[in-house]
């Protein structure tokens, strides 16, 4: 089946889109067609990509591990669930991903910073999802030394990177310039990743500590899920549907699955700094609109853009002013997307 040949559901939304809100949502529309013919361009016919969401319990499985896989004509997933223990992490990760698979990207969702090495202050990563709207659509929690969602990624990370020492699989090569690790390893967040996919308008009220699961319901139900991937990976049908995973550790492993993939396909934005690191988002092409009716047109940039100047300035941060915020930034695509007004 032809690349070009992508789903219809993907083409009568942009049909739609392109009829309201002319100007905004025409540009949108367009901004799609380029990202998915970039997609077409840079995805391989073949593939697939690790999703990992980070748990610490050493009794109960909520380590969720997500294996996004793809041929010519299809797409798929599976899933395995583990402890926090060494042993029991390499057992599962061996049980879902075949010895000698090349996988293309693993996308981890906890704090990692430049060469995998432990975190010592509050990151620019954290503080420009934690400010504005955010603060009220999934913020991103502060990162320690002692925090075990960081040290966890960290353990995660660092298996991915020894299996491949020990000649179990392959990790592709980093060769994105927001890279912290020679390997394609990356920070995935579940919730901004979701949250900024809906239209300011249609956002739901979310419940403290569920919203990536209400977000993940909200996007399945509305088939904007089924259409970024059909974005990324066009010409395949989808062997099962996102509204069928219904386990939490699961749904956030598949997100952070898609941020791997966001990657491999050449479509991501990121925000951060290159010691510290940086949280990993889908292309904002696919970003949900502003109810503003104003420049700009995603809800999601307007409140970047004023985050980065409150982390440059410190402003009114509620936290300790960020190591590196001098060199915070936006990118897009391994290029500088958002500076903040003192560094433009």
């Amino acid at each position: 089946m032809s690349g070009w040949v992508i789903s219809c559901r993907w083409w009568t939304e942009v049909a739609a889109s392109a009829s309201t809100n002319r100007h905004g949502w025409t540009i949108r529309s367009l901004t799609l067609i380029f990202a998915v013919r970039e997609a077409i361009r840079t995805i391989p016919l073949e593939g697939q990509v690790l999703g990992i969401d980070v748990g610490w319990s050493t009794k109960r499985r909520t380590t969720g591990l997500a294996l996004l896989q793809w041929t010519k004509e299809e797409v798929s997933w599976v899933f395995r669930r583990t402890t926090a223990n060494l042993r029991e992490r390499e057992e599962n990760l061996k049980n879902l991903v075949p010895q000698n698979t090349p996988l293309l990207g693993v996308a981890i969702d906890g704090p990692l910073a430049k060469n995998l090495t432990p975190v010592s202050g509050y990151r620019t990563a954290d503080a420009l999802f934690s400010l504005g709207a955010f603060q009220k659509r999934g913020s991103a929690a502060p990162t320690s030394p002692a925090s075990k969602l960081h040290v966890h990624a960290t353990r995660l990370a660092k298996l991915v990177v020894s299996l491949e020492e020990l000649r179990y699989w392959t990790v592709a090569e980093a060769s994105f310039p927001e890279r912290i690790s020679k390997k394609s390893i990356v920070e995935a967040h579940p919730v901004p990743f979701l949250s900024t996919l809906i239209d300011e308008e249609r956002l739901p009220s979310v419940t403290r500590g569920r919203a990536s699961d209400e977000f993940f319901c909200h996007l399945a139900k509305n088939g904007k899920l089924v259409l970024l991937l059909s974005g990324l990976l066009p010409g395949r049908s989808l062997r099962q549907d996102p509204s069928s995973v219904t386990n939490h550790d699961d749904r956030a492993a598949l997100v952070c699955a898609i941020t791997a993939l966001c990657v491999v396909a050449g479509q991501y934005v990121t925000g951060g700094d290159s010691r510290d690191g940086r949280i990993v988002l889908t292309h904002q092409c696919w970003w949900g609109g502003s109810c503003t009716g104003t420049t700009p047109i995603r809800w999601a940039e307007r409140e970047l853009r004023k985050n980065l100047d409150a982390v440059r300035e410190k402003g009114q941060l509620p936290n300790p002013k960020p190591r590196y915020a001098a060199d915070v930034q936006v990118t897009c695509n391994g290029k500088p997307w958002m500076l903040a007004s003192t560094q433009a």
